[in-house]
């Protein structure tokens, strides 16, 4: 039986060739390698954490704590919850927030001042503090959108302002007669609307609103 034997050279340089021209295969194979080594790590880490707090090894974890221990563990629960409520209200203001909703790379500021004159020195707290109202605050939210909520009109949307004694008259028939006389005073201020949106527009008819309810 006569056996032939082939000898077979092997180029260097057409392997590293062969190998380049499949780059991508090679590289979505790793990334595939990597990617179900990293899984079945990242189970076994999983099953690994999850053993650790099943209800018996937390009764027996108990058992071993003495009570200064057991007492430490409860405050820092305590705490824990407190912060994470904290946290959750945070949050929640933030989603909620017509203020914090803003863009602040475009930001409309809208203001708009009224002059007021009057007898009355106390007008403008109870203009500032009655002339908007809830269903006011609620027509301002139906302008913004059906996830603004009435609650946080009043951040974007603010009456101020303050008057001034400028005069008064002295109401009697006898020239220098102040004594017997009625003197009525005469004051004079500025009333300022300032709202606060992404656009004009919005601003405009949030105005519409305010001046209605004044």
């Amino acid at each position: 039986m006569n056996q032939e034997e082939k000898e077979v050279s092997i180029n260097i340089i057409d392997v590293c060739a062969y190998v380049l021209h499949r780059w991508k295969m090679i590289v979505i194979f790793g990334i595939v390698c990597m990617a179900l080594i990293g899984g079945f790590m990242s189970y076994r880490d999983y099953r690994s954490i999850k053993s650790k707090f099943e209800e018996n090894t937390y009764s027996s974890m108990m058992l071993n704590l003495t009570e200064n221990q057991k007492n430490n563990a409860l405050q820092y629960y305590s705490r824990y919850k407190t912060y994470k409520e904290r946290i959750a209200d945070n949050q929640k203001y933030l989603d909620d927030s017509l203020l914090m909703n803003l863009n602040p790379n475009d930001v409309s500021v809208y203001t708009v001042e009224y002059l007021v004159k009057t007898g009355y020195q106390e007008i403008m707290n109870s203009i500032t503090s009655a002339a908007i109202d809830l269903d006011d605050y609620e027509k301002i939210a139906a302008i913004l959108g059906d996830s603004a909520k009435a609650g946080y009109v009043n951040e974007i949307i603010e009456l101020e302002g303050s008057v001034q004694q400028d005069a008064y008259d002295i109401d009697t028939d006898k020239v220098g007669d102040v004594v017997n006389g009625n003197i009525s005073y005469s004051y004079t201020g500025l009333l300022t609307l300032t709202i606060k949106a992404n656009d004009r527009e919005t601003c405009e008819k949030i105005a519409e609103v305010a001046q209605r309810a004044g």
